[in-house]
């Protein structure tokens, strides 16, 4: 008789709780809950002096600290292009900063797509390519099933005419079968 393969075992800290939130500066497990959740649902796509004006004071902040809460805010309501994000990013050399950009702005992206090997290769290292690559990833799928969703929404709308093999009541004839 043969041997049913071991079982990888999985440890977790009883009197933990996985999903409190963990410090800033230690490196996260995964299993942290964010904390905030944003709706996008009453945003809309920023005009250009909007925009012009959230670069405006990103550019006018004294440090990146108040460059990110004063995105943080002014973001609320609009949905970006990646042409614009890739130009919040250029207000700053920060790595650390531009990355909080991105999280910020990146679930906000129309064209998660459109630029993103070029707002990647902003950045150095592996890990910081990594973290950008998976914002962008993460919001081209919302994206894909958003648009997806919609077609399969119209089309089912739009379908009005009768169903199936010649059914009473069916399609442009009205009449079914025989009508």
């Amino acid at each position: 008789m043969s041997e049913k393969p071991k079982r990888k075992a999985s440890f977790m800290e009883v009197n933990s709780n996985p999903f409190e939130q963990k410090d800033k500066g230690a490196k996260g497990t995964g299993l942290e809950a964010p904390t905030e959740f944003e709706s996008l649902a009453d945003t809309v796509k920023i005009e250009r002096l909007d925009f012009d004006n959230i670069v405006s004071t990103l550019e006018g902040e004294d440090n990146n600290d108040m460059r990110i809460k004063t995105l943080h805010i002014m973001k609320t309501p609009y949905l970006f292009t990646s042409e614009q994000l890739i130009t919040i990013l250029h207000i700053t050399p920060s790595v650390k900063t531009r990355i909080t950009f991105i999280e910020e702005i990146g679930p906000r992206l129309t064209d998660p797509k459109a630029k993103s090997a070029q707002i990647i290769e902003m950045f150095r290292y592996s890990d910081e390519k990594r973290q950008v690559e998976e914002v962008l990833k993460a919001r081209a799928q919302t994206v894909s099933k958003q648009s997806s969703f919609s077609r399969g929404k119209s089309q089912s709308v739009l379908n009005t005419g009768g169903g199936g093999r010649g059914g009473r009541g069916g399609g442009r004839g009205g009449g079914g079968r025989g009508g």
